[in-house]
């Protein structure tokens, strides 16, 4: 016998959405878009977006650390590239 499960993944953390299956984009309780990571990244203005302020949010967040002496790069998995 087959066996299907699905489950319902609410996050604000960005970094997991590249790991499931389809992402569902709510707006005021609708939903606005859905699809794989990838096919949103180049169909979807608003969540390519989202990810593109998100990733300079946290690298910005990772330099001021790293400035003040405070980043490890053994305690994140994003460290910085030069």
């Amino acid at each position: 016998m087959s066996s299907v499960q699905t489950r319902i993944f609410v996050t604000h953390g960005l970094a997991y959405l590249p790991q499931v299956d389809n992402i569902i984009m709510l707006n005021n309780g609708e939903v606005v878009e859905s699809g794989t990571y990838s096919q949103l990244l180049r169909e979807s203005r608003e969540f390519s977006q989202l990810i593109r302020q998100h990733k300079l949010n946290e690298a910005g967040t990772n330099d001021e650390a790293n400035d003040k002496g405070m980043f490890h790069p053994g305690l994140s998995g994003l460290g910085r590239r030069k």
